[in-house]
């Protein structure tokens, strides 16, 4: 530690919070230059059973409303969602968007059972609408890369657009409230052998402000 952190520090993230990855290894790397970092996707539950196993040192995920067990976790963001959608769509000009105008789009959206989907079926239900995707994908680039045929839309997270953007002749469109807001944060375990390595990069995270960086608000 004198020379600063030189260990590997093994993060799991969800699919869906991969594009916010590359900020925690900015931060972790301007603080420890010697410090390497190794992600994995992974669904939220095997995050934890291998945090819990000492598999991995952190991870990046959906926050529960409860606290975790042996766990510890730090807000990074609230997620945000808007509309991926033709600029020269039915919605062109438009501000916001309805949940329910857009369920009848022809859309695109990870597949049923990944939190993402549910949190957007939830929404769209709320709404007195049903979310039926014509292209179902499990990783987050398969899902850009239909929409940016500009064939389809989707409902996508904020972070989305700022590892990948806007693809030409698509806008990003808000979702009008109510909206969901889930907490996507890093989760740490509180000890044993990993405790060093993820509370260096908790720190590097909190030194940086991230949660600045992360947050996201229509304009």
């Amino acid at each position: 530690m004198r020379d600063g952190l030189t260990a590997t520090v093994r993060l799991g993230a969800i699919p869906t919070a991969v594009p916010a990855t590359a900020v925690l290894s900015e931060a972790l790397v301007g603080r420890h230059p010697l410090a390497r970092m190794r992600i994995e996707v992974l669904p939220a539950p095997e995050i934890l059973r291998r945090l819990h196993a000492y598999e991995l040192d952190a991870g990046l995920t959906y926050l529960p409303d409860e606290p975790l067990a042996e766990s510890q976790t730090l807000e990074l963001y609230r997620e945000r969602y808007v509309l991926l959608t033709p600029a020269d769509g039915p919605f062109a000009g438009r501000a916001t968007v309805g949940w329910a105008e857009a369920a009848e789009l022809p859309l695109c959206a990870l597949v049923s059972g990944m939190q993402n989907r549910g949190i957007i079926d939830a929404a769209m239900r709320a709404a007195g609408a049903a979310h039926a995707p014509v292209v179902e994908a499990e990783t987050v680039d398969a899902l850009y890369a239909h929409l940016a045929t500009g064939r389809w839309s989707g409902v996508i997270a904020h972070t989305w657009l700022r590892a990948f953007g806007e693809p030409a002749g698509l806008r990003a469109v808000p979702l009008a409230p109510p909206a969901p807001a889930p907490a996507v944060g890093l989760v740490t375990g509180d000890h044993g052998p990993s405790s060093l390595v993820s509370r260096a990069l908790s720190d590097a995270v909190r030194a940086a402000d991230l949660s600045r960086l992360l947050a996201w608000e229509p304009t």
